[in-house]
């Protein structure tokens, strides 16, 4: 098992019983208590998890965060899947935003391989990474302070940039989605230039996948009512489906 399997493994874990002993994950995932210990201390330097008196104990506050090399390995088909019916939102010609997330990254891979000639702007370095090479599609970065969490510049240089520009389409990504609590992240610069992207952008798809529906982080980025499109997986429980779709002007299951 490689490490970020591992660690999305533990974190597995940890979700579903709240708490585990360090030998025991050990003993459960095959390897030593002190790869464990490893594992352990990344997830809580992270902010991920806690460790007490040799048992590991999932965080579950508001400023809880995983970091995106943890996230890239949880729902994959599922971005992928909304990454594919996203494509079908953009034109030639069209001024699109990726904003920073691991849904977006699987987005920009379709994107480079597409032959739709749009300007993509992001602040995201796996986005961009992503996009190098695309023969269709040129790219602006923009600057800022980097955000090693998000793996992506923001903060009031990336915001000043963002205002220059409008925006035909904005792909927005989110660590939760709730009815009562909108769109929320953990951190406030993240935030808040999410906020201003959506002020930039005509047209806000928001990309989410099912596991983050039902959850409310530290920073309220805007109510349901003002994103336009929301695209998400077919795991989506029916009954949240139905509550989102009587209060958001359109809800997309991929």
């Amino acid at each position: 098992m490689k490490m970020l399997e591992r660690r999305h493994a533990i974190l597995d874990i940890l979700q579903k019983e709240g708490s585990a002993d360090i030998n025991e994950l050990a003993e459960r995932l095959g390897v030593s208590s002190m790869t464990i210990r490893r594992d352990l201390k990344e997830l809580a330097g992270g902010g991920s998890i806690s460790i007490l008196q040799g048992v590991a104990m999932l965080n579950d506050g508001v400023l809880c965060e995983y970091n995106m090399l943890v996230k890239h390995d949880i729902a994959v088909e599922e971005k992928r899947s909304i990454a594919r019916r996203c494509l079908d939102f953009i034109q030639d010609g069209d001024s699109i935003f990726l904003d920073a997330g691991t849904t977006a990254k699987e987005f920009a891979t379709l994107v480079r391989r597409s032959n739709k000639s749009i300007t993509v702007l992001t602040h995201s370095l796996l986005a961009a990474n992503e996009l190098t090479g695309s023969r269709h599609a040129s790219m602006i970065m923009c600057p800022g302070e980097y955000r090693d969490m998000s793996i992506a510049f923001m903060g009031p240089l990336a915001d000043d940039f963002i205002r220059k520009f409008q925006i035909d389409t904005l792909f927005l990504t989110t660590e939760g989605v709730d009815l009562e609590g909108g769109v929320s992240v953990v951190d406030i610069a993240d935030g808040h230039t999410k906020r201003v992207l959506m002020e930039q952008a005509k047209r806000v798809i928001l990309m989410a996948d099912s596991l983050k529906f039902g959850k409310s982080f530290f920073y309220k980025v805007a109510p349901i009512d003002e994103i336009d499109v929301i695209v998400t997986d077919a795991n989506l429980n029916e009954d949240l489906y139905h509550a989102f779709q009587s209060v958001c002007k359109e809800i997309v299951l991929a």
